[in-house]
């Protein structure tokens, strides 16, 4: 029954950022929210869930749900996108994306259902318990294994690129030593990826 008016706006649920806490109760699913940010940044080596590419974000971003992150084919869309293009601008560059692509999936949909503003547990009374967070990081655990059996970049803090996809095969370039999916080669046997060989003509 006592209300704490300090805050922190990083870890503060959107529905009571700009609101006067002197006189509001915090809940428990204020306190989801605060948890999902905090293993957020744990698992993204400390990016806020909405620094946006730059590293900036502001309340307002937090409030309006732009989470610059995307699982499988959804994503936020910001300025009436049409397609992922638009969204990829403001997603965090070189190992936060790196990171994420290595995160699974139930993981990545996770985050975005709590982060994004259509996502299923964006709202207040649909926000994962800790118990919920716990399976995940749990499963997430457990599934560590055989990702980096798959993708040794996978067990990385850093990894160098992004997740290896089962169904792709992988070529690694004889002049850049980068592997590589198939698709970057003219000729898989001589193993010089395209932009190797435009570098060398």
């Amino acid at each position: 029954a006592y209300p704490c008016r300090t805050r922190t706006d990083d870890f503060t649920a959107p529905e009571l950022l700009g609101i006067d806490l002197r006189n509001t109760l915090r809940d428990k699913s204020a306190e989801n929210f605060a948890i999902a940010v905090m293993l957020f940044m744990l698992m993204m080596q400390g990016k806020h869930p909405y620094a946006h590419k730059g590293g900036s974000y502001s309340i307002a971003d937090i409030k309006a749900g732009i989470f610059p992150y995307g699982a499988g084919e959804r994503s936020v869309k910001i300025n009436n996108a049409k397609d992922l293009k638009d969204f990829r601008d403001i997603q965090p560059e070189g190992p936060y994306r790196f990171i994420w692509s290595h995160l699974t999936r139930k993981l990545k949909n996770a985050f975005y259902d709590t982060f994004s503003s259509d996502g299923l547990h964006y709202k207040p009374e649909k926000r994962y318990s800790v118990k919920a967070w716990l399976n995940l990081m749990n499963a997430y655990y457990k599934a560590l294994p055989k990702m980096t059996e798959n993708d040794p970049e996978s067990g990385k803090v850093y990894p160098k690129g992004l997740k290896k996809s089962r169904s792709i095969k992988y070529i690694t370039c004889s002049v850049c030593h980068n592997n590589m999916p198939e698709d970057r080669f003219n000729d898989e046997n001589i193993a010089v990826c395209k932009a190797c060989e435009r570098r060398l003509s």
